[in-house]
């Protein structure tokens, strides 16, 4: 015999095997040829050389016979009853018999059924396989040494990957696919995954005193108390949750994460050209959104306090980028600030001469350090430029480094930010009311 057949003699008379899964081992062999045609053609040659040598008198032969009919292959079934020969016929040890047409063909259906709950163009199989079925084939592809074997799991993702194709009419995407269909043969439960739905834009707040994200309750952490009137938050509303529950609302979607590029203070604005978010919607039903629906349902959710821009689909990688770049990014601020004594006219010219492009020594302010690790950083402001509003008020447009705290920079903090605009004009300010008015992120596009 051929090296395969005598490999496949080998294998069948230690582990019994359907078609489907004796054609896997070799599966690397021939073009246009599949799995069970691969296997059917191997046991027929068997067969056919155990009967030949037979009738030349082999009695080895009769064992090739037996180790086929025991493995539930038709032709060696008939030789070994018209030879009276005894065998135990064995289920298939990798697949149980569950790889057929049939049961493929049920599974794709079922699954086809679930995915069309969803709103999708892309999709791609999983095949959930039983554990010590895997070692199984682990041990039986090293102890032959089959190199041109391909996994149950890797069959079964393509067979029923290709009927879905044909009953959805939706093509398999092997990258970046929109639904995942998880579907295991050996209990016939399919399971669906739709993939995270990215939306991305910008958004203005335009008014103080609302939380980019939900703030616990600091004395009950959400469990609700009387500190709180048993909300369990200090502030009944958040930019995320303006911006998420209408997309949530509009893809069906179970959950959703807000990403950012950086968060201003509680108490600041932001408008110009606004802060670039992405919300990640959790497993949407719906992948198709009317963005301007969306716009006007943020506007109506937040009465207006909060706005979105700028809004197209988004990918995981943007999503990455949005976490990373502001190490490079550089931000706009407008601060009206007024102080407790009076400004001299001769000072205003010499804080925008001195303070641009000026490197800034900030350590980690007071407000944050409970949360913040207790370091220098330095960070530099590339243009200050300021009008006089009244005596007491002088109004600041300063583009800096991403991550140079604002408020800090014109207060002192107690000399922890040096310089700070508070000890060049040698008088503390009383207020300062602060708006983001433009994020410069170049490296954030569309991939």
């Amino acid at each position: 015999m051929e090296p395969i057949m005598d490999k496949a003699v080998k294998i069948l008379s230690k582990y019994p095997l359907c078609c489907t899964c004796l054609g896997r081992l070799f599966a690397g062999l021939g073009r246009g040829i599949g799995n069970r045609l691969r296997g059917k053609s191997i046991k027929a040659l068997l067969t056919m050389l155990a009967d030949a040598a037979i009738r030349e008198g082999d009695q080895s032969a009769y064992e090739v016979v037996k180790i086929l009919a025991r493995s539930g292959w038709g032709p060696a079934q008939q030789i070994a009853a018209a030879q009276g020969l005894e065998y135990e016929k064995k289920d298939c040890i990798l697949c149980l018999n569950k790889l057929t047409d049939e049961n493929i063909e049920n599974i794709a259906k079922k699954a086809a059924e679930a995915a069309l709950r969803y709103e999708f163009k892309t999709f791609l199989v999983g095949a959930k396989i039983p554990r010590f079925i895997k070692i199984i084939e682990e041990n039986l592809f090293s102890e032959y040494s089959l190199t041109y074997a391909e996994s149950i799991s890797k069959d079964i993702d393509r067979e029923v990957g290709k009927k879905l194709e044909e009953y959805l009419g939706r093509e398999v995407d092997f990258n970046y696919p929109e639904l995942l269909v998880i579907v295991d043969i050996f209990t016939g439960h399919v399971e669906t995954r739709p993939s995270p739905l990215f939306i991305k834009g910008r958004y203005l707040k335009h008014e103080a005193g609302i939380p980019q994200t939900p703030w616990l309750c600091r004395n009950c952490w959400g469990a609700g108390c009387p500190k709180c009137d048993f909300k369990g938050r200090e502030y009944d509303h958040s930019v995320s949750e303006f911006i998420s529950m209408p997309a949530v609302k509009l893809s069906g979607a179970i959950d959703y994460v807000f990403h950012a590029a950086g968060r201003e203070d509680l108490d600041a604005f932001v408008e110009g050209e606004g802060r670039p978010f992405i919300v990640e919607l959790r497993e949407p039903r719906r992948r198709v959104i009317d963005f301007e629906e969306y716009s006007k349902l943020v506007d109506r959710y937040s009465s207006g306090k909060v706005e979105v821009k700028d809004l197209s689909y988004a990918s995981r990688s943007e999503v990455r980028l949005l976490k990373t770049y502001l190490e490079k990014a550089r931000k706009k601020y407008l601060a009206v600030v007024t102080f407790e004594s009076p400004i001299n006219d001769s000072v205003i010219k010499e804080l925008e001469t001195y303070f641009t492009n000026r490197v800034i020594e900030q350590q980690t302010p007071t407000r944050v350090l409970s949360r913040r690790a207790d370091k220098i950083r330095r960070k530099n402001v590339y243009r200050l430029s300021v009008n006089k509003i009244d005596n007491y008020t002088l109004s600041f447009e300063i583009l800096a480094d991403a991550g140079l705290y604002i408020k800090e920079l014109i207060h002192g903090d107690s000399g922890r930010t040096r310089p700070s605009v508070s000890n060049f004009v040698g008088t503390s300010p009383k207020e300062i009311k602060l708006t983001v008015l433009e994020i410069r992120e170049d490296r954030l596009q569309s991939t």
